[in-house]
């Protein structure tokens, strides 16, 4: 047989006709009342419908943090693979005299006020600061081994630093000489006047 027809709701008899105008009344009906089963047929959800997609949306949060963490963490590989690649400098720097000198680090960054390219050698030197003449010999010969690491790194400006302890004192002492790379493609020191000889902070 077919089925019956439900009788209307209180939802449904909400047209009231007045003697002047159509008025439209509406009423809630009163879910709280009813059974779950009859309030999950009528648009509202039940806890047992509810659960599963409140588990999936934890899931789903979880699963995207572990991808931002991977992401974080690959990002951090390249870039400590780049520093590595950058900072892979040999412990000691063999003189064209047979002299070996121990380097502290190799280093690129941009010289203040030109934003000129630069790399900077750091070594280590037994070289007592108050002879100036012998140090200076010797930043020298340092530079000529180290001048070809400056061509293939393809920078404006290179500077050497001879460093060393100050005996009794643990203080280290530091000096710096700087060379830059003409238009012709030739080192020379800077020009008079040139104020851009030192390194930014990095």
């Amino acid at each position: 047989m077919p089925a019956q027809p439900r009788p209307p709701s209180e939802a449904m008899r909400a047209l009231i006709r007045g003697p002047d105008k159509l008025q439209i009344k509406v009423e809630m009906p009163d879910v709280a009342s009813r059974p779950a089963t009859a309030r999950s047929h009528e648009g509202a959800l039940t806890l047992q419908e509810i659960q599963p997609t409140m588990r999936y949306m934890l899931r789903y949060r979880q699963i995207s943090r572990n991808h931002v963490m991977i992401a974080r963490s690959l990002l951090c590989m390249i870039l400590l693979l780049c520093s590595t690649a950058l900072a892979a400098t040999p412990s000691s720097l063999r003189l064209d005299s047979g002299k070996s000198v121990a380097v502290i680090g190799i280093s690129r960054s941009t010289l203040k006020m030109s934003d000129e390219s630069v790399l900077v050698l750091k070594y280590q030197t037994d070289i007592e600061f108050t002879d100036m003449q012998s140090l200076s010999a010797e930043v020298e010969s340092v530079w000529a081994v180290f001048q070809k690491t400056a061509d293939k790194a393809k920078v404006q400006a290179a500077i050497v630093v001879a460093s060393a302890k100050k005996a009794g004192f643990g203080v280290t002492a530091s000096a710096g000489w700087v060379w830059k790379k003409g238009t012709d493609g030739t080192w020379h020191e800077p020009m008079k006047g040139d104020r851009a000889l030192v390194p930014k902070e990095q």
